[in-house]
């Protein structure tokens, strides 16, 4: 994403650009309605397999305090938008945070009991599940 250690590179870059015949710099991931719909293409793809009506499929970003950091709720929108209603992001660092994300998947479906503070690896877990929490029934 165009955050602020994608600036920060571009900015040390620029200070070469006289020593090089060419520099290149690619645009990061998520600029795009392309990007997302690939990203997201890629993700559902990924995890199908875990779909099985009790896993909340949860992605974590580690966030920043750039203007960048939107991509993550913008990404939420876009999952939610295609369908994918079992699918939560959420970041380490920024908004949307861990509680942000645990709020969602409770809205969505009630976590297990016997974990009422559940954190993402503290949940019960299926046996091939990699991406995120077991609901309780």
């Amino acid at each position: 994403m165009n955050g602020l250690e994608y600036n920060d590179l571009k900015k040390e870059l620029d200070k070469y650009k006289d020593k090089f015949d060419k520099i290149v710099l690619g645009k990061p991931l998520l600029t795009s309605d392309e990007d997302f719909k690939q990203v997201i293409a890629e993700s559902q793809n990924d995890t199908k397999e875990y779909l099985d009506g009790e896993t909340a499929i949860c992605f974590m970003g580690h966030g920043t305090e750039a203007d960048s950091n939107k991509v993550y709720a913008t990404l939420q929108e876009k999952l939610k938008a295609a369908g994918y209603n079992d699918y939560f992001v959420g970041t380490v660092e920024a908004k949307p945070s861990v509680d942000d994300l645990i709020a969602q998947v409770k809205e969505k479906r009630k976590i297990q009991e016997s974990y009422p503070s559940a954190t993402y690896g503290s949940c019960r877990r299926s046996r091939k599940q990699r991406y995120g929490w077991r609901w309780g029934r």
